[in-house]
């Protein structure tokens, strides 16, 4: 004897709620994964978090562990000596910055003007989420339609009319293609 087990589908509310909950949990664990401080790193972890964060200045779109031209070395070299030195991150960066300017670093900061380049991305997966939800509930309702009742509709209609101007539109491209031939 075999039991067969009739799976019933989530309700809306409950899918909704689970994606709720999924993305609460991501949220949580992404702000947990950004609580490490600065001083629980080694140096040397350190130094390799600073290289990603600085830009080579003579190459193009490369960070500093990236690049291994002669700037790049020279600039990771001061950056272990401020380490050395007891500098902060923050110090660190700002020596750069003073030194090359805002376009030193990987990813702009997040004050002023360059606040927006940080916003626009969850803004824009944001309406991405509500437009994506609206098409997938309107494609449910038009599920719905009884398909039967169109058919009849379109049968019961009279279409004499469109078959007639059908009609007398071959009989006008047969009479032209005619004139045509006759001429050849």
């Amino acid at each position: 004897m075999t039991v067969r087990i009739n799976p019933t589908p989530l309700s809306k509310r409950a899918t909704s709620t689970a994606f709720i909950w999924t993305l609460i949990i991501l949220m949580v664990l992404n702000l947990l994964s950004g609580c490490i401080s600065e001083n629980d790193l080694t140096a040397e972890q350190r130094s390799y978090k600073l290289y990603r964060e600085l830009m080579c200045p003579v190459c193009d779109g490369q960070t500093l562990d990236q690049s291994n031209s002669p700037i790049a070395e020279d600039m990771k070299q001061v950056v272990i000596t401020q380490i050395s030195n007891g500098r902060t991150n923050q110090e660190i960066r700002d020596y750069f910055i003073l030194r090359y300017g805002n376009s030193v670093l990987a990813a702009p900061t997040t004050s002023g003007f360059n606040l927006i380049a940080w916003i626009i991305p969850f803004f824009i997966v944001a309406t991405g989420i509500v437009i994506l939800s609206l098409v997938l509930r309107n494609m449910r309702e038009n599920k719905s339609i009884d398909h039967e009742k169109v058919s009849l509709q379109v049968q019961n209609k009279d279409l004499s009319q469109y078959l007639d101007r059908i009609d007398e539109e071959i009989q006008y491209i047969e009479e032209d293609l005619d004139k045509k031939d006759d001429r050849l």
